[in-house]
């Protein structure tokens, strides 16, 4: 049985050594986490736009009866607003094919 005497109180430089590693580990696993959310988040935001811009060509072509030659049909038919989705553009070569949909930048690509 070991007694300690009245002053050998605190914590010994291994113990000190080992809280401050676990706390390390600790923020390393939050900080990685919080980067995994932002990518998601900007992933969630990539596919809303390109659902929006799908939805705008559609009602585009069901009120003129062919599909938006380009992005900027769509806004100055009124349908959709450039800035709505300002990292995708819709490109329509041959109407029987459909769109394409072409991510711009770097954000959705």
């Amino acid at each position: 049985m070991t007694t300690v005497r009245g002053d050998e109180r605190g914590f010994t430089f291994s113990e000190l050594a080992l809280v401050l590693v676990v706390l390390g580990i600790l923020i390393a696993i939050v900080a990685w986490g919080v980067g995994g959310i932002d990518e998601t988040s900007t992933e969630r935001d990539c596919r809303s736009e390109l659902r929006e811009l799908k939805a705008a060509t559609e009602q585009f072509k069901a009120q003129a009866g062919f599909y938006p030659p380009d992005d900027r049909a769509l806004d100055q038919s009124g349908v959709l607003a450039r800035s709505e989705t300002p990292n995708w553009k819709v490109v329509t070569t041959d109407d029987a094919a459909g769109p394409e949909y072409r991510p711009e930048g770097d954000r959705c690509g």
